[in-house]
């Protein structure tokens, strides 16, 4: 199997991305998650993540957002002193705090994964009629939406990053097997 550069380092990292990168998600709990992921992996090696990719997903109750949210100061500091996960504080807040937010956004009625899917078809919609790349408009369109929701830790390499490993685009590298199998959405 050919597979996208970034891929072909580990065994871990041939799993992540043969059964999970760029698979569409469609639930809050499963974006939620995803974001979380990305924001703890920014700036390190996506296999040092995975590698503890299990501590810290019992360690943050496995991203459950209503359960974040309640995050107690104890649960911080118990995390905080756990040599097993990514012990960043500034993390830590931001997930806590983006699961704050997010848990906000449910109670409107257009959930954020509802949110999320129906700007990527508008970003499709008007990518035709512009000079930037559908990942580019929809990178751009979607911080602006995490922006006015309140979260944090999620500049534009975050976002991109989290579109594609959410399947919201394809950012698999033209000569890898997935590049032309890979569903984007319900409204590819």
């Amino acid at each position: 199997m050919k597979r996208c550069a970034w891929a072909m380092k580990t065994p871990r990292l041939q799993q992540y991305h043969d059964d999970e990168w760029g698979v569409p998600q469609y639930t809050d709990q499963g974006l939620f998650e995803i974001l979380g992921f990305e924001i703890f992996q920014a700036g390190l090696s996506l296999d040092l993540v995975l590698q503890r990719r299990l501590t810290l997903q019992k360690a943050l109750v496995n991203f459950e957002i209503d359960q974040l949210a309640g995050f107690s100061e104890q649960q911080q500091r118990n995390f905080l002193t756990n040599p097993a996960v990514i012990r960043n504080q500034q993390k830590l807040e931001a997930v806590i705090h983006n699961a704050r937010r997010w848990q906000a956004q449910q109670l409107h009625g257009f959930s954020p994964a509802d949110q999320l899917w129906f700007l990527q078809q508008q970003c499709h919609a008007y990518v035709d009629r512009l000079s930037v790349s559908t990942e580019d408009l929809f990178t751009e369109q979607t911080w602006q939406l995490f922006d006015s929701w309140g979260l944090v830790r999620v500049g534009p390499a975050t976002v991109q990053w989290f579109l594609r490993a959410a399947g919201f685009v394809n950012g698999h590298e033209a000569n890898c097997d997935r590049f032309e199998n890979q569903m984007i959405g319900p409204y590819h």
